[in-house]
């Protein structure tokens, strides 16, 4: 992997703050492995990735923020994805394979967070997400005779993932300021909540009629 960025950090005036760039990436992947047929696997491939990001900051006040990002990146496969061997999954009773054609997935994010700032170390902060994925790779399963199953990598044809997220972290000074202490300056409490949903479209591998059937949650999420 050959990479490369140009970035900008700009304020405009004292609200807004703009920080965006182009990160370059070559990336070559090789790969020589064999089929059970006796069939030579080699792959010797390279691609080139334009990513672009952004990121604005609107200032509301010294303890708010209002920030608007996005940008573009990549998740290629990786050698066990690749690599069309098989080997036994006695979790899943089911044998696993690579896929030697897949290729890489390219995603779209979006993301638009309010941040407030009540004190030096806290933040309270709401967001809301999506992303796109193009060419994802999912992990799918075809059936075989006598009730067999094997599970293989697949680009399929598209994904989004969106939500909301809810973020709290808060020092217990508080506590110290109400008795007058300093017991608890050192403790902090954090917590975390986020929704999400995702679609996963199956239609180019997917031998179902149903959009129930098509459609399902992304793997692993």
């Amino acid at each position: 992997l050959h990479a490369g960025y140009l970035m900008t950090d700009q304020k405009f005036g004292d609200k807004f703050r703009a920080v965006y760039g182009l990160r370059v990436e070559n990336f070559n992947q090789k790969l020589n492995s064999g089929t059970y047929g006796g069939d030579t696997v080699t792959i010797d491939r390279t691609t080139l990735s334009y990513l672009p990001s952004a990121n604005y900051t609107y200032m509301a006040s010294r303890k708010m923020n209002l920030r608007a990002a996005a940008s573009r990146t990549v998740a290629r496969p990786d050698f066990r994805e690749l690599a069309p061997f098989s080997f036994y999954d006695f979790n899943t009773s089911s044998a696993v394979v690579g896929n030697d054609t897949l290729v890489a997935s390219n995603i779209t994010n979006l993301d638009l967070r309010f941040e407030f700032y009540p004190g030096n170390g806290q933040i309270i902060s709401s967001s809301v997400f999506y992303k796109n994925f193009n060419n994802p790779i999912e992990n799918t399963v075809f059936f075989g005779g006598s009730g067999s199953r094997t599970y293989t990598y697949r680009n399929v044809a598209n994904a989004v993932d969106y939500g909301i997220e809810f973020e709290l972290r808060t020092k217990f000074s508080f506590i110290d300021s109400i008795f007058n202490t300093s017991k608890l300056d050192n403790f902090t409490f954090y917590t975390n909540l986020t929704l999400v949903k995702s679609v996963v479209d199956l239609s180019n591998v997917a031998q179902a009629v149903t959009d129930e059937e098509k459609f399902r949650p992304m793997q692993g999420q």
